[in-house]
């Protein structure tokens, strides 16, 4: 009787592993971390899947989920998961999807760590994870004809063609997503000097 009221109490005082996921997604990534829409998205989405494993393999959901449960092996287990074929896919994440996943849920921890020096063990497991590795496939980069002869589409007669034109080669040299170009405020541009700079949100 003594064991059990022991571990009860025990389980009673841990630190419920999504306790900070709000504040984490909603105040720290965007304000604090300054970091664009799309990332907020990526590190959900590894909140959401980390949840869906804990839940379907270890039968803990948000309420019962704790970060003393959190070890090398849960880590491990959840990167086994990501290989099987989730929402109607064929296959499971890749080998670079799955580290982002693996990046983001260390954030958190760290995240949370700074609020709770306790649930360290937790994060201190996470470290020891190594990146997936898998085949880098060749991507065909686009010709500089081709490059080019995109570039001549927008016509330079008027204005919405030249807005268009500016827009592709900003796309072009930073390597922005559209989403994250659209997104430029006017103190992320910098004219001044030998050569321009853009600061973009999310890289």
């Amino acid at each position: 009787m003594q064991l059990f009221r022991r571990l009860t109490m025990k389980n009673n005082t841990s630190t419920l592993f999504f306790q900070y996921s709000n504040e984490f997604l909603h105040r720290y990534i965007p304000l604090q971390r300054g970091m664009s829409a799309n990332t907020e998205k990526a590190y959900c989405d590894g909140l959401t899947l980390f949840h869906r494993y804990a839940l379907e393999v270890h039968g803990f959901g948000v309420d019962k989920l704790t970060f003393e449960q959190i070890d090398f092996v849960f880590m491990n287990g959840f990167i086994d998961w990501l290989d099987k074929p989730k929402n109607g896919r064929k296959k499971g994440d890749s080998a670079a999807t799955k580290n982002h996943r693996i990046a983001a849920i260390r954030s958190y921890a760290k995240f949370a760590m700074s609020k709770d020096i306790s649930v360290s063990s937790a994060w201190i497991s996470m470290k020891k994870i190594i990146p997936v590795k898998g085949e880098k496939a060749d991507r065909p980069a686009m010709s500089e004809d081709a490059i080019a002869a995109m570039l001549r589409q927008p016509s330079t007669e008027t204005k919405k063609g030249i807005r268009n034109l500016c827009l592709m080669i900003v796309l072009y040299d930073s390597a922005g997503r559209i989403s994250e170009v659209l997104g430029l405020k006017k103190k992320d541009i910098r004219l001044e000097g030998e050569h321009p700079q853009i600061f973009i949100s999310g890289k």
